[in-house]
């Protein structure tokens, strides 16, 4: 995956996003939905100490001390907000360290890609070019780009707002108390004040 060279600031916003390659199908099933989440999840840590693939063959011992020592060592980006949908994804980020988009997008990109090419015997990169990246400067525009990601799949006629809400490929579920997982909602839900307040919010935009 090509590697932008613009700087992120650390201790900032960012939305982030790109498309397959020819605006081709990136994901085809569950299994490639959750593996990359997977590589997200493995990957927005600082202590990644061997590859994801490798990872996921280690023993359940082995798994845990890492899953540990990861936590010690704390994230080099925090994972806000998410969807995946057919060919593309979004992305809400804030840099812990600095390097940390650039790293994590890095490695999980190309995790990713490997796993993709080795099962569909293909070669050659999934995404379009350098990843897309928008930095956030106010709150107001925090929430709305969060609200933007969520609805991505309404929005693009693929489901209704209703169904969204089990919707695993984004953080939505998260949000409004159907769904867990590592997404960091805290930030957001403090803001506007209660995961109830943010379905009004989402569904006051629709």
């Amino acid at each position: 995956m090509p590697i932008r060279q613009e700087p992120f600031i650390t201790g900032s916003y960012y939305h982030i996003y790109n498309r397959g390659v020819d605006r081709a199908s990136v994901f085809r099933n569950s299994f490639d939905y959750t593996h990359l989440l997977s590589c997200f999840d493995y990957y927005r840590y600082t202590h990644c100490p061997m590859k994801f693939s490798i990872f996921c063959e280690a023993p359940m011992d082995l798994v845990s001390t890492i899953r540990q020592e990861q936590e010690t060592a704390g994230q080099q980006v925090r994972i806000l907000a998410f969807a995946l949908m057919t060919n593309h994804y979004h992305l809400l980020v804030w840099q812990e360290t600095d390097e940390g988009i650039h790293r994590f997008l890095f490695k999980a990109m190309n995790s990713f890609a490997k796993y993709i090419n080795t099962k569909r015997k293909r070669v050659g990169p999934l995404f379009q070019g350098n990843f897309q990246a928008v930095r956030i400067t106010s709150d107001e525009q925090l929430l709305h780009v969060s609200r933007y990601i969520h609805l991505n799949p309404v929005v693009a006629g693929m489901m209704t707002l209703d169904s969204l809400e089990t919707y695993p490929w984004t953080s939505y579920p998260q949000y409004i108390g159907k769904g867990s997982g590592w997404v960091d909602r805290t930030q957001i839900l403090d803001m506007i004040g209660s995961k109830e307040k943010y379905i009004s919010f989402v569904r006051d935009y629709v």
